[in-house]
């Protein structure tokens, strides 16, 4: 999940101008072909158990989802369970 680009949806949380956490959604191929995505996020020790990661998935989630009426094919093959090719 190295760099951005197209079917990239990525965010931080800050505190005070200080970061303390990291979502992203990338566009990738899964095993059978269908895109998907790749959900990595992360939160500093100090600010875990507080809502911040479940909140921060939650707001990645729905920068994704709000890019499926651009279009993209990770989006529309979830909401249907299978791929279109």
């Amino acid at each position: 999940m190295c760099g951005a680009g197209l079917g990239t949806d990525a965010l931080v949380a800050t505190e005070n101008g200080v970061i303390i956490g990291h979502a992203m959604a990338a566009e990738v191929a899964g095993p059978d072909g269908c895109r998907v995505a790749d959900i990595g996020l992360v939160v500093t020790d100090r600010w875990q158990s507080r809502g911040v990661g479940s909140q921060m998935l939650s707001e990645v989630i729905a920068l994704a989802a709000a890019g499926a009426s651009a279009g993209s094919s990770w989006r529309s093959c979830r909401r249907t369970g299978g791929c279109s090719r």
